[in-house]
């Protein structure tokens, strides 16, 4: 994968008067996205940078300053590229102008009919780990790796978006970081465990995790480990890896969350008393993922790891078996999707469901998937 070069600096363009702002395509914690043109009839998703002048410094978020930064360092072709920052002097605001992709993975996911096959799943891996790898090499963690901050263009080439949580880190630093970050469903078991520092194992295996749950997940056709609480999420994780131990994951004991976590678990297993060892729930990835193709199976298992130490990394992933011969983007069959964003799909949804009568909504069978946490 080349690296790609781009302007570093811009100017401060006003937005009525660059771009003609078009349908909305997404919305979060951050505000709402939109498709937009500008006068030379490019493209862009505009993001609007959410501000409150009496929470942050000055009324700019340190995230979005973060995220600025972060994408003027970060420049490669599985990147998502930012192309300016402009303001709206009639909302007093500020939009993040990024490169306009046709789809998120999730929504390509959730699509039916959007026709992703086998060769679709490990190309869009190959290139998810190449942009990961990229970072990682530079220091830095994106920290929300999720479907729906992938995006996939209508030629099959994935880039990670969504930089607002991302940082730099010391490999081998004594800084704390903090936990709260990673959407739940793909969160790693040491940031549920309160891991804060590199020694606990906070580093470039968090996204490495998130990385494997997308790999199940596209496989699969649906998330692997839709948790709804942490404490869910962490007997969702035991459900699948088995018990842990320190045997499996040495120095688990020392992490924040391990004694709490213990005491309840072995409340739960036997009134009170410790978990027998034949009682010990055992490591299931294998034969939950059977169907899968082997040497996915093979990398899944590599990265849904207990210890971060021993988790895959992204450049020996790079030379897996199944990522090696993956399909080159321009070679993979068209996707069967004109536009498919998470948040557009889930609002096609809800209004043909709304629409929908009443016996015929009694009859689908199990409605809406659960919202992402």
């Amino acid at each position: 994968m080349r690296r790609v070069k781009r302007p570093l600096a811009w100017s401060l363009n006003d937005l009525a008067s660059t771009y003609t702002v078009e349908e909305q395509i997404g919305e979060g914690v951050y505000g709402k996205v939109h498709k937009a043109k500008n006068k030379q009839e490019e493209v862009v998703a505009l993001k609007r940078v959410k501000t409150n002048s009496n929470s942050e410094k000055e009324g700019f978020p340190i995230t979005a300053l973060r995220e600025i930064q972060i994408l003027m360092q970060l420049r490669h072709e599985c990147i998502v590229s930012l192309k300016e920052v402009v303001c709206s002097d009639y909302e007093r605001s500020v939009y993040l102008a990024f490169e306009y992709l046709d789809h998120d993975l999730n929504g390509l996911i959730e699509s039916a009919g959007a026709g992703i096959t086998p060769q679709h799943a490990r190309s869009y891996v190959h290139q998810l780990v190449e942009g990961v790898g990229f970072m990682h090499e530079r220091h830095y963690l994106h920290r929300d790796i999720k479907a729906s901050n992938l995006l996939i263009s209508r030629t099959n080439h994935l880039k990670i978006g969504d930089w607002g949580l991302a940082r730099d880190f010391a490999p081998d630093g004594d800084g704390s970081y903090t936990n709260r970050v990673i959407t739940l469903w793909y969160r790693p078991p040491e940031l549920l465990l309160g891991a804060t520092r590199c020694c606990d194992g906070y580093g470039p295996a968090i996204d490495m995790w998130s990385i494997g749950c997308i790999l199940a997940e596209l496989l699969a056709g649906k998330p692997i480990l839709p948790g709804t609480t942490e404490t869910d999420q962490l007997d969702l994780i035991i459900g699948l890896l088995g018990t842990p131990d320190a045997e499996q994951w040495p120095g688990i004991e020392n992490l924040p969350l391990w004694d709490s976590f213990s005491l309840k678990h072995e409340e739960d297993e036997d009134d009170g008393g410790p978990v027998e060892a034949d009682r010990k729930k055992q490591r299931k990835v294998r034969d939950r993922f059977a169907a899968f193709d082997a040497d996915a199976l093979d990398l899944i298992d590599k990265m849904l790891v207990y210890a971060p130490n021993d988790r895959i990394t992204a450049k020996a992933a790079r030379e897996c078996a199944y990522l090696r011969d993956a399909k080159r983007p321009n070679e993979l069959p068209t996707l069967n999707a004109h536009s498919a964003h998470e948040w557009q799909v889930r609002k096609l949804r809800r209004t043909s469901s709304s629409s929908s009568s009443k016996p015929v909504a009694a009859a689908a069978a199990g409605g809406d998937p659960p919202q992402r946490h």
